[in-house]
């Protein structure tokens, strides 16, 4: 599902496919969020702005790039 898309930039946006329970580095998220300010760590890792505010990463196959 990620294959061939470009690198992220730091303003897209994220909407969650599914939920996520995140350690004391990570951001928690719930399908339909949106995480802000994207910045991909590796390939399976990025970290952004969750919908409470927090920053942290997250799992870069639990979302779907919408901006």
């Amino acid at each position: 599902m990620r294959q061939g898309l470009p690198p992220r930039q730091d303003s897209d946006e994220e909407e969650e496919d599914q939920d996520w329970n995140a350690d004391d580095t990570e951001i928690t998220f719930d399908p339909d969020d949106i995480i802000t300010n994207i910045e991909q760590i590796d390939e399976g890792w990025w970290q952004g702005f969750g919908p409470d505010g927090s920053y942290g990463m997250f799992p870069a196959n639990y979302v779907e790039l919408i901006n």
